[in-house]
Order: C-alpha cells, then sequence, then structure tokens
C-alpha cells in the first residue's frame, strides 16, 4: 500500500525502474488486497447483475448443458479449485475437453458463446471466485493442471505464480 524507495531491476537485459514494492507476505498488505477484492467484486457483481441475468437466459435458451461452467484449475500454493465460466460451448466430454485448446471459429463454440467470450462476459461468475477467496480481481491467470504440468518443465520460475492468488485479470 505505501512506496518503499525505488530500484532498478534488470528485465530480459532492459533496466527497469520499480518504484513499489508491496510483499503480499506481508499480513497487512495481504488483508487490505483481500478487502478491496471483495468490495471490487460485490460492486461488480452488482453493477454486471442485469448484464448476468440476460447472459444466464440466453445461454439456457440456445442450447443444452449447465449454465455455469467449471473447470479445474491450479491457484495459490498450487492448491485446485473451480472455476466457474457461463457456459460458451456445447457439452462435450471430459476427455475430449481435457488436453484441448479452444482455436478460432471453433465449431464448439455457441453463437451465445461467441459474443460472451468476445466480450468477456463469460468470465463474469469468477467474480464469485474472487468472494470464495479462491482467486482476486488482479493476478496471474490460473490454468489447468494439465498444462501447470507442461509449463513447469518448459518455462523457468513458472511455478513462482502460484505464490499469489490467481487473478480475474492478469
Amino acid at each position: 500500500i505505501i512506496p518503499t524507495k525505488p530500484y532498478t531491476e534488470d528485465l530480459l537485459g532492459l533496466p527497469v525502474v520499480n518504484i513499489r514494492h508491496v510483499p503480499l507476505t506481508n499480513t497487512f498488505n495481504m488483508v487490505c488486497k483481500r478487502i478491496v477484492d471483495i468490495a471490487g467484486a460485490i460492486a461488480a457483481i452488482t453493477l454486471f447483475s442485469p448484464v448476468m441475468l440476460i447472459t444466464a437466459i440466453l445461454v439456457k435458451a440456445t442450447s443444452k448443458g449447465p449454465l455455469i461452467y467449471k473447470q479445474e484449475r491450479v491457484g495459490l500454493h498450487n492448491q485446485t479449485f473451480q472455476m466457474y465460466k457461463f457456459r460458451s460451448m456445447e457439452v462435450q466430454s471430459e476427455r475430449k475437453e481435457k488436453r484441448a485448446w479452444t482455436v478460432r471459429n471453433d465449431p464448439r463454440v455457441t453463437g451465445v458463446g461467441k459474443i460472451i467470450r468476445r466480450t468477456s462476459i463469460d468470465e463474469l461468475p469468477q467474480l464469485f471466485n474472487i468472494l470464495k477467496g479462491d482467486m482476486s480481481l488482479v493476478g496471474p491467470r490460473p490454468e489447468r493442471p494439465f498444462f501447470v504440468e507442461k509449463f513447469r518443465e518448459e518455462i523457468p520460475r513458472y511455478m513462482v505464480k502460484h505464490q499469489v492468488r490467481p487473478g480475474l485479470t492478469g
């Protein structure tokens, strides 16, 4: 919350001036961030509730399956949690979806799904993940366990991102 002395860091050979260092290991900073997350999520849910209601009606009216899509993701301290989204694709078997990335013009995406994905409305249910404490408003995006295992081998220091709550915005 309170800025500390500026210092320079090396980022891929470029000097970068860092003017803030707010460690989340500090209890005060952690509590402040959590309060901001809760207040922000409540405000956003209140503000976007009409959009969420209309989206819910459209998703249910135009395709079969559950309204909310739940997917296992890896979060704080490598703990898994169920991340929520409005369902934007046709229902498929878990085996088929487990290792597949969504591609441009993916035939599995519904008509309503195209719109809610393009506008990021499909992400709004993650505000409830924030209230539950699984996620934060700002933080690294959570990934599926399969990809975490893959990336931990391929990307140096990849697992560092799991020292903070994953975020709705990255």
